[in-house]
């Protein structure tokens, strides 16, 4: 149980966006090979950045709709319109993670829940049911939230061997 708490606890760090910041050696050459930075229109800055995000082997967990990509990144830069293209990739990693370690963690948290449930085959449903409550919680939808996790709770009830 405390190693499902932990990774699950990673889990939810990276799904909040907390990842470790650690921003993959590819991404970082691509960052500082931007010319003219301080120069640039911040629509083509923010396009840059959703450019470098989905290159190479290692992405960045940003939407994968262009528009959608280009908005989240381009809100980021606007908060932060001083950085440097290597300072503000920094910031993007950060705020929204590394996809393939985002979905290490999910992996690794559903091994562990398989492993807490009388039917292993389950802990996928178990972890949906989570998300989608740590999702209407995070939308400020507690009502909604809460029936979820009273739906985790009792099939975790019915599944475990108390």
């Amino acid at each position: 149980m405390e190693a499902m708490k932990a990774i699950t606890e990673k889990h939810e760090d990276f799904a909040a966006g907390k990842g470790d910041g650690e921003v993959p050696p590819e991404l970082l050459q691509a960052a500082e090979a931007v010319k003219d930075w301080d120069e640039t229109d911040v629509k083509v800055k923010a396009q840059l950045m959703v450019d470098i995000c989905h290159s190479g082997k290692t992405k960045v967990d940003i939407p994968q709709d262009e528009t959608k990509a280009r908005r989240a990144v381009g809100k980021l830069l606007l908060a932060n319109s001083s950085a440097s293209a290597v300072e503000f990739l920094k910031l993007i990693v950060g705020e929204f993670g590394i996809a393939s370690v985002k979905e290490d963690a999910k992996k690794k948290q559903k091994e562990a829940m398989a492993g807490s449930c009388t039917i292993a085959a389950n802990a996928g449903i178990i972890q949906a049911f989570q998300e989608l409550k740590d999702y209407y919680f995070k939308e400020g939808n507690g009502n909604a939230g809460g029936t979820v996790g009273l739906i985790v709770f009792s099939v975790l009830q019915e599944d475990l061997k108390v």
